[in-house]
């Protein structure tokens, strides 16, 4: 058995404090508050996106475990964003090529028709650059498609075909 750590006695703190009902678990609703406290403003619907990423037993909420693993990726989504933000800016400029850069970096393959696409929708406020908060979101978003697309190529051919009944399920999921 290993010691805990001064930063996993301080997420375990974190979490308890934003775990309101004392069940264990982090809803979306918590979820955005404990991201709040860390300076990452999600939205719910992106915490929902998050939460499906690691919520192994489908029930809408993190155990602690899970959110360690969750905080983890974002960390790793912020250095990659950091990483390709090379003015400094705060935000990724889509026109100098920081967007792409750091979608590829974060291990996403996408022809421009796709990357424009999910460009576009993680880019609300239409300024061409991204935030973190957007590019954390994106890439949650891009892991949610990876994820449904391998589960109906099961051969890792690249390529699936869906009936509607399949195509419904990887929209929803």
């Amino acid at each position: 058995m290993t010691e805990a750590t001064d930063e996993d006695i301080r997420i375990k703190e974190w979490f308890e404090t934003v775990d309101k009902d004392g069940s264990g678990k982090l809803d979306s609703e918590e979820l955005v508050e404990a991201l709040q406290q860390a300076g990452l403003n999600f939205s719910l619907m992106s915490t929902g996106m998050m939460i499906k990423l690691f919520d192994r037993r489908r029930d809408g909420k993190l155990t602690f475990d899970l959110f360690t693993e969750l905080y983890a990726w974002i960390c790793r989504q912020k250095e990659a964003f950091l990483k390709f933000d090379v003015d400094n800016s705060g935000k990724l400029e889509l026109d100098n090529g920081e967007v792409l850069s750091a979608i590829i970096s974060a291990g996403f393959r996408l022809d421009s028709h796709s990357f424009d696409a999910a460009f576009r929708a993680y880019d609300p406020d239409c300024d061409r650059s991204m935030t973190l908060t957007e590019f954390v979101g994106l890439c949650a978003f891009l892991t949610l498609c990876l994820n449904t697309f391998s589960s109906f190529d099961r051969e890792n051919e690249g390529e699936i075909k869906l009936n509607f009944c399949q195509f419904v399920f990887a929209c929803a999921n």
